[in-house]
């Protein structure tokens, strides 16, 4: 899987994207195994809300709760403006980090997902006829 993600600091707010790439430069960010486990078993939801800690510098915040489907509901954005946050950069950061491994764990576990095997058995009926 290929994604795009960036950090932009526009007048005082860091603005955390984070997405597919253009299919103009990457027309398959999708390898033929994940492409396959998504039309079996439909894309995942990531959860982009809720309590974030970040270790260093300490910091906590809440952002409201945001379960989004991927790919299909990205790119996702986000707004740390420096006046509302301790250390904004370090709480864009940390939520991108977040967010990105949220998505990377919802497609491996995808991936590693068997599909369920019924299997086919020979049965003998005794009906009691000859």
């Amino acid at each position: 899987m290929t994604i795009e993600k960036s950090i932009l600091l526009i007048n005082d707010v860091y603005q955390v994207q984070i997405g597919l790439p253009p299919v103009s430069a990457y027309p398959n960010p999708f390898t033929p195994q994940e492409r396959n486990r998504l039309a079996q078993y439909g894309e995942p939801v990531i959860a982009c809300g809720g309590t974030f800690v970040v270790p260093s510098p300490s910091e906590t915040f809440v952002l409201p709760d945001n379960d989004l489907v991927f790919p299909s509901q990205f790119p996702l954005k986000q707004l740390f403006a420096i006046d509302d946050y301790g250390n904004a950069l370090a709480c864009a950061t940390y939520f991108q980090t977040t967010i990105v491994t949220r998505i990377t764990a919802a497609i491996t576990d995808i991936v590693d997902n068997t599909p369920g095997v019924i299997g086919t058995t020979i049965q003998t009926i005794d009906t009691g006829g000859n």
